[in-house]
């Protein structure tokens, strides 16, 4: 059993949790409440490397819990670590149980997202080359998309790379 100590957020404000993950089950202490959660008992479960660490377990019964270890708010690298440690024994446990718990991917992980990059570099492309052609100088709003252009690049990218890391083993 692995024992991990980790920051998340809740409602924007910090929180300690701790956890130690074991080959069929996870024990998660959070705020002081204590869950065992069953990998038996979980129908899917989702995590996000987006600006922080999300994780999303959904259980059989439909209920769910999602820890977020947001990095404006918290280190959130410790719960990350955990969190593919986790995924390593999901991965592992559903192979050795023929287990349906199934991941579901994250936002960037689907095959449509690559439109919202494109969409994005089509769009600032477009203001950048009117400002240019009109001899305004440019205004907040394509350094607006600009930003939102990289951020959405930067974020389906590192969606693709944490995707073929996760199929290589």
């Amino acid at each position: 059993m692995k024992n991990y100590d980790f920051e998340y957020t809740k409602l924007v404000m910090k929180k300690k949790g701790t956890a130690q993950l074991s080959e069929n089950h996870i024990f998660l202490e959070l705020d002081g409440m204590p869950k065992v959660v069953q990998f038996a008992d979980l129908m899917s479960y989702k995590v996000e490397y987006y600006n922080g660490v999300t994780l999303v377990l959904r259980f059989s019964d439909r209920s769910k819990l999602k820890i977020v270890a947001n990095s404006n708010f918290c280190n959130e690298v410790p719960f990350e670590n955990l969190c593919k440690d986790l995924e390593d024994s999901l991965s592992r446990y559903i192979a050795e149980n023929n287990s349906a718990l199934i991941r579901k991917p994250g936002i960037f992980e689907q095959r449509w997202m690559i439109l919202f990059p494109i969409l994005f570099t089509l769009a600032t492309l477009y203001l950048l080359i009117r400002s240019l052609s009109v001899g305004k100088a440019f205004t907040a709003s394509i350094y607006i998309n600009i930003a939102l252009t990289i951020s959405f690049w930067i974020a389906y990218l590192n969606a693709q790379k944490h995707k073929k890391e996760r199929e290589m083993l």
